[in-house]
């Protein structure tokens, strides 16, 4: 049995999922930026739009794979469930802020 602080218990593959999502998302709008500053063009990638972005995106895909009821009746609320995806952004959103500084 793995200790209590090693993992996130039965939350481990969302996060996981969107950790997955938010790296992506990053490594898009990344590239986009990149394109774009040769080009003259602002910049598209705001931290909060980004937490926005993934935790929409995040809900989607909830939807899409019909998990909103299987959370639901294990007791997590649909809030709390989205709540994952946007902590895991600024997660990373915050330490890319102080990776950059």
């Amino acid at each position: 049995m793995r200790p209590a602080l090693q993992g996130f218990g039965p939350l481990e593959p969302l996060v996981i999922r969107a950790f997955v999502l938010y790296a992506l998302l990053r490594l898009l709008l990344g590239g986009i930026s990149a394109a774009g500053t040769r080009l003259g063009v602002a910049s598209p990638d705001s931290p909060v739009g980004i937490v926005l972005l993934v935790t929409v995106l995040g809900a989607i895909d909830l939807r899409r794979r019909g998990e909103s009821m299987l959370w639901a009746n294990l007791g997590f609320p649909l809030m709390a469930i989205w709540g994952v995806f946007g902590a895991v952004a600024i997660s990373g959103e915050l330490l890319l802020f102080m990776l950059r500084s």
